[in-house]
């Protein structure tokens, strides 16, 4: 018999020797490992309806962005750092506006925004940074060092009490900017409640398009997708072949042909790039 107490320290070893590439298939199919060592499961479901409420104005954001994201998506941390007067000048009304006055989808919107600019905000208090694992711990994910509906929190907190609690809505996977060439790239526009269903739409179908993050391979039929899937697949579907299903939604058209066609298909996992997802 196994120990239990075991477990961990073998878990920890797999996922360290494997974690550039995607843990091994031991982890992920292991409701006790996946419970340890990946984010916390929420109950999975759709964006309710929008409600009535307060709007929030993100221009000065959006003024922000079209300075900071370059054509190919890459993110410009030497401008921004000039900009850092204008980037906390938001991140200080984003802190002061009340949750519960706003819309639901403006909530929605407001948070991710505030997510992403708080993830460009520590990556600018560290010039030359090049990669997002190199983040000081002190001024890290887990650190309350942000303020949101005047109370401080972490990026973690916000990210999986503040979103995927509240919200069940999978596609914020596709908005959230986590510094990382990995990530999903930052939209060169603030997300809005008017438009927030259009967006994450669009983000998704952006995402599902990009090598980096998708790929058929059918010399193997094989669908390669981006690790970020296998790490939030709860939040998508129980197991991989539910969440190729999920996915579909998204996919190229051709690519969905091809799975429909061939049943036999494999799921692998791109190796998540913690490269950073800019210059200095």
């Amino acid at each position: 018999m196994i120990n239990k107490l075991f477990l961990p320290a073998v878990a920890a070893a797999l996922l360290l020797t494997g974690c550039m590439s995607g843990p091994p298939a031991v982890l992920r199919n292991s409701d006790l490992m996946r419970e340890l060592f990946y984010p916390p499961a929420v109950p999975r479901g759709e964006l309710e309806p929008d409600t009535a409420g307060a709007s929030v104005d993100h221009a000065a954001y959006g003024a922000l962005l079209k300075k900071l994201i370059k054509p190919d998506g890459m993110v410009d941390y030497a401008r921004a750092r000039k900009l850092e007067a204008d980037l906390n000048l938001y991140l200080v009304a984003l802190g002061d506006v009340e949750l519960d006055t706003l819309s639901h989808y403006e909530r929605l919107a407001l948070l991710i925004n505030a997510y992403n600019a708080f993830t460009l905000k520590m990556i600018t208090e560290n010039p030359g940074l090049r990669s997002t694992t190199d983040v000081p711990a002190s001024r890290g994910w887990t650190q309350p060092t942000w303020v949101i509906n005047r109370q401080a929190v972490s990026l973690e907190e916000l990210e999986h009490r503040l979103i995927r609690e509240y919200f069940h809505d999978a596609r914020v996977h596709f908005a959230l900017c986590h510094g990382a060439a990995g990530s999903p790239p930052l939209r060169p526009e603030p997300y809005t409640g008017a438009r927030l269903v259009e967006q994450m739409n669009d983000q998704a179908h952006l995402m599902m398009s990009n090598p980096r993050h998708m790929e058929w391979v059918p010399a193997r039929t094989t669908l390669r997708i981006s690790y970020i899937f296998d790490r939030y697949r709860s939040d998508f579907a129980d197991n991989d072949r539910d969440l190729a299903r999920a996915l579909m939604h998204w996919l190229p058209e051709p690519v969905v042909d091809a799975l429909r066609e061939r049943k036999d298909f494999r799921i692998e996992y791109i190796p998540y790039d913690w490269r950073l997802n800019g210059t200095w």
